[in-house]
C-alpha cells in the first residue's frame, strides 16, 4: 500500500506526443475538410433558420457570434479553418474566439500564453475529443479559457485537459463525458490513473462558475489499477469558486484517492462548491470523495458534499479526508454520503490524519454513518456545528444534475451560518452552497 500512496501521491509522467490534430464541424451549418463550420446557423425547415432565427412565428436573440465580443484578436472560423490552426498562427497573449458548433479537434501546448473563448454560453461551442484522445494538454505554458465545454477526451491522465507546471484559469466552462482510462484494455503492471476531466501537476489552476459532469475514471478489465481524482486532479495551488462535480463515475481494483476530487502540494481555497452524486465501485482501497493532501494550507467554506456513494474493499474516508496539513472547513453541508466496505470503514463524513488545530464552524454534518468522525473530536454542538436534516427541496431523481439543493424554507441549515456573514437578501448566511450567492 505504501508503494501506491508514494506513487499517486508524487505525480505521473505523461508521454503522449505532442501534436495537434483534428477537423471540426458543427450541427446544421457548413464545414469544409480544412474544418470550418458555422454552427446551427443553417435552415432547419420548420419557418427559421437554425437556433439563432425565428421559428413557429416567433423571435430569438441572434445567433452568438465572435463578432460580438470585443479583444479577440483571431476568429475561427472567420480567420482560421480550425482552432490548431488558429493556436498555430497566435502570438503569445492573444485570444482566440470559437464560434458556436461543436469542434473535434485535441490540442497541445508547450510554452504558449493564451487564451480561448466560445462565443455564447458553454454549451453553443464544444471541443470535443470525440473519445479518441486527450483535449487539451499543456506544458510549461498558461491558458484561460471561457465560455466552453470540454467533452469526449480519453487518456490515462486528463481525459480533458491534462496540464503540467502550467497555468490553467476556466472561467464559465463545462467539462462532461471525459475519461480517465488505460490506454490499453489489456495492460500489464501497475496502472495509475488521475483526473477524468483535468489532471494539473506542478502549476496553478483557477476555477470559477466551472461544472464538471459526468465525468469517469475506470480501469475497466485492468486488475493493477488505481487513481487519483475521479473529474479532477490538482498537484499545485487550487482555487476554487462556484464549482460543481457531478455525476462521476469510478470503478478501481487497488487503490484511490478523492473519489471525485484530489488537491494535493499546494495552497487550497474553495468556495461554493458542490460535489453529488459520485459512484465509485470496484475493490482495493479508497480515501474519500474529496481528498486534500499535503497542501499548505486548506480552506473550504460553503460546500456541499452530499449524496456520494463508496463501495469498495476498505473504506478510509467517506466524504473528506485531510492529511497532512490544516483545515479551515465552514458553512458546510455533508450530507447523505454511504460508505460500504466489507472490511473497514471509518470517518464516514471527516477523517483526519496529522492535522494540527482544525477549524469546523457552522456546518451541519448528517446521515453519514455511524462513525462519522475520525483522527479529531465530534464537533457537533459546538461552534455552530449542527446534525439535522438540511431539508434540500428535491433529491429524488437518479442523476444529482437534475437535484434541486437548494434550502426548503423550514431547513434548519437557513440562517444557520456564521452570524457575521450576510445572504444577499440581507439575512444571516446559510449553510451551503448557496449561502451567500
Amino acid at each position: 500500500m505504501l508503494s501506491l500512496l508514494l506513487l499517486f501521491a508524487c505525480g505521473d509522467s505523461d508521454t503522449d506526443a505532442d501534436t495537434d490534430t483534428g477537423a471540426a464541424h458543427t450541427d446544421g451549418g457548413t464545414s469544409t475538410d480544412g474544418g470550418s463550420g458555422t454552427g446551427d446557423g443553417g435552415t432547419d425547415g420548420d419557418g427559421g433558420t437554425g437556433d439563432g432565427g425565428t421559428g413557429d412565428g416567433g423571435s430569438t436573440a441572434p445567433e452568438p457570434s465572435c463578432a460580438d465580443l470585443a479583444d479577440v484578436d483571431l476568429r475561427v472560423p472567420e480567420d482560421h479553418a480550425t482552432l490548431a490552426e488558429a493556436v498555430a498562427a497566435a502570438a503569445d497573449g492573444s485570444t482566440i474566439c470559437l464560434a458556436p458548433g461543436t469542434w473535434s479537434e485535441q490540442i497541445s501546448l508547450y510554452e504558449r500564453q493564451l487564451r480561448i473563448v466560445g462565443a455564447g454560453a458553454p454549451g453553443d461551442t464544444v471541443l470535443d475529443g470525440s473519445g479518441t484522445g486527450r483535449v487539451l494538454k499543456l506544458r510549461d505554458s498558461s491558458l484561460e479559457l471561457q465560455g466552453l465545454t470540454i467533452r469526449g477526451g480519453v487518456a490515462e491522465l486528463g481525459g480533458g485537459i491534462y496540464a503540467s507546471d502550467s497555468q490553467l484559469l476556466l472561467t464559465d466552462v463545462e467539462l462532461s463525458d471525459n475519461r480517465a482510462q488505460p490506454d490499453d484494455p489489456g495492460k500489464t503492471g501497475l496502472v495509475s490513473l488521475g483526473g477524468g476531466a483535468i489532471y494539473s501537476t506542478g502549476g496553478r489552476v483557477e476555477l470559477v462558475e466551472v461544472g464538471f459532469f459526468d465525468n469517469a475514471m475506470d480501469c475497466g478489465s485492468v486488475a493493477e489499477c488505481g487513481g487519483v481524482g475521479g473529474a479532477l486532479y490538482v498537484g499545485g495551488d487550487a482555487t476554487l469558486w462556484g464549482v460543481q462535480i457531478l455525476d462521476t463515475q469510478v470503478r478501481t481494483f487497488t487503490g484511490s484517492y478523492g473519489s471525485a476530487a484530489k488537491l494535493a502540494d499546494g495552497a487550497v481555497e474553495v468556495d461554493h462548491l458542490t460535489i453529488a452524486g459520485t459512484g465509485h465501485e470496484g475493490a482495493g482501497y479508497a480515501w474519500a470523495v474529496l481528498s486534500l493532501y499535503r497542501t499548505s494550507s486548506a480552506r473550504v467554506h460553503q460546500a456541499d458534499i452530499v449524496g456520494n456513494r463508496i463501495a469498495v474493499d476498505q473504506v478510509y474516508a467517506g466524504a473528506l479526508s485531510v492529511v497532512n496539513t490544516s483545515l479551515d472547513l465552514q458553512g458546510s453541508h455533508l450530507a447523505f454520503n454511504e460508505l460500504i466496505g466489507s472490511e473497514s470503514s471509518q470517518g464516514e463524513a471527516i477523517a483526519l490524519d496529522w492535522v494540527q488545530s482544525p477549524v469546523l464552524a457552522w456546518n451541519n454534518i448528517h446521515d453519514n454513518g455511524p462513525s462519522p468522525f475520525a483522527g479529531m473530536d465530534d464537533p457537533i454542538g459546538s461552534d455552530g456545528n449542527i446534525d439535522a436534516d438540511p431539508l434540500f427541496v428535491d433529491r429524488t431523481a437518479s442523476s444529482a444534475r437534475s437535484w434541486d439543493l437548494r434550502l426548503d424554507p423550514a431547513s434548519p441549515s437557513k440562517d444557520a451560518g456564521d452570524p457575521a456573514l450576510l445572504d444577499t437578501d440581507g439575512s444571516r448566511r446559510d449553510i451551503g452552497a448557496f449561502g451567500g450567492r
